[in-house]
């Protein structure tokens, strides 16, 4: 997992090989997307954390 903080950018990888290559869901979280991640970490810096965790549990159902 790679996050950039300035450009609020997070991605996941999946060693393949002797190389990275970027994947668009979590293998260990199925169901778990990178703009879950991005949309909770920006939604705490505007609305605080715990309605940000509140909006990310309801997320994974």
């Amino acid at each position: 997992m790679l996050y950039d903080g300035k450009k609020a950018r997070l991605r996941f990888y999946q060693l393949s090989g002797n190389s990275y290559c970027q994947i668009h869901e979590s293998n260990v979280l199925p169901g778990m997307r990178p703009e879950m991640i991005e949309r909770a970490l920006q939604q705490s810096k505007t609305d605080g954390q715990t309605a940000a965790l509140d909006a990310f549990r309801r997320q994974l159902g």
